[in-house]
């Protein structure tokens, strides 16, 4: 059953923070705009025999511009979240012996069985209350919306850390998939607050869990893995095809539909879409889809590419930094991927 979640007020974001692969070190990663890429992907073809293909634009094409790669010997999925969890913290003028409780995510953990909430506590140096949700490129909100449910009660702040590296398990074949692949991490550090006047923090949030059909994009690799599996490249992302591709979009769209019929005196204040499509094409879709002309768009994908879970949190952050955002705006975050996991959250700032 899907659950529609009801207003928490008197809830505050306090603090937000990013990290991607070049913070780590010049060393760590590589950024990239679209003809870097192309370079690449085309130097790797020559390495393994094959000819060189051109690619349509991927700007045109995706909304892509450039994006940030971790190199795997240089760090993980966690080295990121550590980052962007300590500038969350930082931003809110607090450490970890502040935070009730931290909920992280990510669909690219560094090791098969490991927490990645465990790992940034225990890099972080202190005790707290965490553990992990794993929902494809929902987490974050499915994070964000399950913190919630405890600020309700007796949890006065809750830290929400999603971090993904998604170009360790690319296919070099699937190009526009390739195209779309961002490494990066973001948090959010929300707080209670002292008064129960202010109608800031959720409206309403929604989300659930339908069958997927046809080819989902995943890793089908399975575990332990042995190495002809390996060998054979089982733990490559394979390709989506038309008929998953097609069923995340319909989601995706309809997803604005019942945003609309659950809080639709809400729909015309609605000044923020923070979309977590892969492709600018869909996130416009939604846009036209709640029919809202103050509505503002805005994703990851020009500057990072497709953040994965850590998307809807790297946009508000570096829409929060932008300044653009203004007091008591409502912001509507939407994400579908993965099993398919979808959902939206509705916040007042």
């Amino acid at each position: 059953m899907a659950d529609l979640m009801s207003p928490c007020f008197s809830l505050e974001i306090v603090g937000t923070g990013t990290a991607f692969p070049l913070d780590l070190g010049c060393e760590a990663g590589v950024e990239m705009d679209n003809a870097a890429l192309l370079d690449r992907l085309n130097g790797e073809a020559r390495r393994g025999n094959a000819s060189p293909r051109s690619q349509p634009d991927f700007q045109s094409r995706l909304g892509i511009g450039r994006r940030q790669w971790l190199f795997p010997e240089k760090g993980h999925s966690g080295d990121l979240a550590v980052l962007a969890a300590q500038r969350a913290l930082t931003a809110a003028d607090c450490t970890l012996a502040d935070v009730d409780l931290l909920i992280a995510t990510t669909s690219t953990p560094h090791r098969i069985s490991s927490s990645l909430s465990a790992f940034v506590t225990k890099q972080l140096g202190a005790v707290v209350s965490s553990f992990d949700i794993k929902a494809g490129g929902a987490g974050a909100l499915f994070a964000w919306l399950t913190s919630i449910q405890f600020l309700r009660h007796e949890i006065q702040s809750a830290l929400i850390v999603a971090a993904e590296v998604p170009s360790h398990y690319r296919d070099p074949d699937d190009r526009t998939a390739t195209a779309l692949l961002g490494d990066g991490a973001g948090a959010l550090f929300l707080r209670r607050t002292t008064s129960e006047s202010r109608s800031i923090g959720l409206l309403g949030g929604f989300f659930e869990t339908v069958p997927s059909c046809g080819t989902p994009w995943t890793v089908p690799g399975a575990l332990p893995p042995t190495v002809a599996a390996c060998d054979a490249g089982a733990y490559r992302a394979q390709t989506s095809d038309a008929t998953y591709n097609q069923q995340l979009r319909d989601l995706r769209a309809d997803l604005i539909v019942h945003y609309r019929q659950a809080l639709p005196l809400q729909v015309p204040s609605t000044r923020w879409l923070l979309s977590n499509a892969p492709s600018l094409s869909q996130a416009q879709t939604e846009l036209a889809v709640l029919e809202c002309p103050r509505t503002e768009l805005e994703t990851t994908l020009q500057d990072h590419g497709y953040l994965g879970c850590a998307g809807p949190l790297v946009a508000l952050h570096e829409l929060r930094m932008s300044r653009r955002v203004q007091p008591e705006d409502l912001v509507l975050f939407t994400a579908a991927a993965g099993g398919i996991h979808r959902g939206w959250l509705a916040w007042r700032t």
